[in-house]
């Protein structure tokens, strides 16, 4: 995999990553002076809000024994507008990985209400594919979705499904989290106006990429432009290319826990006699690259405890007294 382009604007450098020759993601490298129009709030134990500006988008609860997440989506019905709106001509114009990615890395970067701040992140361009989900029992494929950047990009589960989420939601982390998709406003309905107009682009095949951003807090996917589109696609039944925001952190070979069994595997395969050479050629190319950091999620939340009586208050007015879960929230 080699980085192919540099592109420096004011804020932040894009560097497009490539394998064998196709683009599977953007490398943002954020400056320490752009501010965040979208914050991640930490407001108290298990307790946190997303916020543009001073307008709270979605508060969440963490579990006691981190089982479950529950979340609160604003009744506002406005998009989030991260991202400026998109045309029709230019949906059919923009085709494949590096135009969108491009698109989605301007818009980022000139947008007042994108989550972006200080730190390395990754844009990374998913297309639909059927996975395995090992948990629970028994063991079953699914609709999933795949990416060809060897990162350890977050997976994603349930795309179609976010549309039929309630406004107020408890999803099970499992073993290895939730990693399914949640709104940030309420879908409109498929016969809207935007969505009909979408869904002629669905059924054409030129539906620009849903646009998600990965919260490690919670596990999940937030949807940060594409809500219409989503709904569009679903009401099609299609199934549409994703491009994942996700913050990380860079950790060498050394700091893995897999490095040694990793390293006694190559040294096997190279003393044993029958060990073709076009593999253990292969083998050369991988120790290369292993040697290469590798990104992980983390997701930076900005600490306020002075704000956890204002979350209070404001789950209890979203939920309206005497909701069944009310006190789950507030426990």
């Amino acid at each position: 995999m080699v980085p192919n382009r540099l592109v420096p604007t004011h804020e932040l450098l894009m560097q497009f990553r490539t394998v064998e020759d196709d683009v599977v993601a953007v490398e943002l490298d954020v400056g320490p002076e752009h501010v965040p129009g979208m914050v991640l709030e930490h407001v108290a134990p298990r307790r946190l809000r997303l916020v543009v500006g001073d307008a709270p988008l979605l508060w969440a609860r963490l579990d006691d024994c981190l089982f479950d997440v529950g979340t609160i989506v604003s009744r506002a019905s406005d998009s989030p507008s991260v991202l400026p709106p998109l045309r029709a001509e230019e949906a059919r114009a923009r085709r494949g990985p590096a135009a969108w990615l491009t698109w989605v890395a301007d818009g980022l970067r000139k947008s007042a209400r994108a989550p972006l701040r200080y730190g390395s992140w990754q844009l990374t361009w998913y297309v639909p594919r059927m996975a395995r989900r090992v948990w629970p029992l028994p063991q079953h494929y699914f609709a999933g979705y795949a990416s060809a950047d060897p990162d350890h990009a977050p997976p994603i589960e349930d795309l179609l499904a976010s549309v039929r989420r309630q406004r107020v939601h408890w999803e099970p982390m499992n073993l290895n989290g939730a990693r399914t998709v949640h709104p940030l406003r309420v879908p409109s309905p498929p016969d809207a106006p935007r969505v009909k107009a979408w869904r002629k682009h669905a059924s054409a095949a030129t539906l620009p990429p849903i646009v998600l951003w990965w919260v490690d807090p919670l596990s999940q996917h937030l949807v940060l432009d594409g809500h219409d589109r989503l709904s569009a696609a679903a009401a099609e039944g299609t199934r549409p290319d994703v491009v994942v925001l996700w913050q990380c952190r860079y950790l060498r070979p050394e700091d893995t826990h897999d490095r040694r069994s990793y390293i006694e595997g190559y040294e096997q395969a190279h003393a044993r006699s029958t060990t073709p050479l076009e593999t253990k050629r292969a083998l050369n190319r991988s120790l290369a690259d292993w040697h290469r950091p590798v990104a992980y999620p983390l997701t930076t939340s900005v600490h306020r405890p002075r704000h956890a009586e204002r979350w209070r208050r404001e789950v209890r007015a979203a939920l309206g007294p005497g909701h069944d879960h009310l006190a789950a929230f507030l426990g």
